[in-house]
């Protein structure tokens, strides 16, 4: 089972779920196995001007294998850059922070060398029909908002209930 998340790093609802139910769906499912977790930028450029600086920032510490203790960072101190036109310069001090190589990281921000993948990201979502942040999709189920984790159980319970009968169901093509 895949849960897909779309999010905006200048997001406050992203920041809450992260802070709050991310960390139960982790515990409960991801580290067990049981779901796969997706991240894909959504940033909502219209109202959080740094929020799609902070998704390249994220990628481009992914591409020193640290995109989740950036990610991380970004939301936990969402307050302390956000609004902020000198965002990207916090940005490349919370690298420094991480112990990420500082050259590498800044060339890869200044250069936008992630831009297009979180353009990509955001047509994606877009054309999967989100239109706000945060918005998962656990297989065909889609989830909008900030929501308890009791909403993500059953919509994972809902999903394995599928994915069960699918798998046991006959070969016969489904539908037209």
């Amino acid at each position: 089972m895949t849960l897909v998340e779309f999010s905006d790093y200048q997001c406050p609802f992203c920041s809450r779920h992260v802070s709050q139910t991310a960390p139960l769906i982790e515990d409960q499912y991801v580290k067990k196995g049981l779901v796969k977790h997706v991240f894909k930028d959504f940033p909502l450029n219209s109202i959080h001007p740094q929020a799609a600086k902070a998704a390249e920032a994220a990628q481009c510490a992914g591409a020193q294998q640290q995109f989740w203790a950036m990610h991380d960072k970004l939301f936990a101190l969402q307050q302390a850059w956000s609004g902020k036109t000198e965002a990207p310069e916090i940005f490349k001090e919370y690298a420094v922070d991480l112990g990420l190589d500082s050259a590498a990281f800044n060339e890869c921000l200044d250069s936008g060398q992630f831009a297009a993948e979180v353009a990509k990201d955001l047509q994606e979502g877009a054309q999967s029909g989100v239109t706000g942040t945060p918005a998962f999709f656990i297989n065909a189920w889609f989830v909008s908002g900030a929501q308890s984790f009791e909403v993500f159980q059953q919509t994972i319970s809902k999903g394995a209930v599928w994915s069960t009968a699918r798998t046991h169901a006959d070969a016969a093509p489904a539908g037209c």
